[in-house]
């Protein structure tokens, strides 16, 4: 059994909200990274993950949090695989601010 986190217009619309918010300090080439003197940052899949209480299963997977059995995994649903790469590969790979890519999110990334 999986547990699953639909990719709503909701959840689509209070990501791309907290990634122009500027509460979100950037980071590359992981989710988050709180070991900045205690100020966390994130990429945007991070603060995907952060909003909605989510765990990483694998590359690319984000998976609610099952605290007593992390063998149950589940995918966003609506959030495809390709997607998440490619945001991953805007975060990381081209430096893409939080605003472009929530830009992307909004223009070309549909919700359930």
């Amino acid at each position: 059994m999986s547990i699953q986190l639909t990719f709503t217009q909701e959840v689509k619309d209070r990501w791309t909200a907290a990634l122009r918010s500027g509460e979100y300090k950037q980071c590359h080439q992981m989710l988050s990274d709180k070991t900045n003197a205690g100020l966390p940052r994130y990429c945007c899949l991070g603060v995907l993950q952060a909003l909605n209480d989510l765990t990483v299963i694998g590359f690319g997977t984000l998976a609610a949090k099952e605290p007593d059995d992390y063998a149950r995994t589940t995918i966003v649903e609506g959030l495809s695989l390709e997607d998440q790469s490619l945001l991953a590969m805007m975060n990381d790979d081209e430096h893409k601010s939080f605003t472009q890519i929530s830009d992307h999110i909004d223009g070309n990334i549909s919700a359930v």
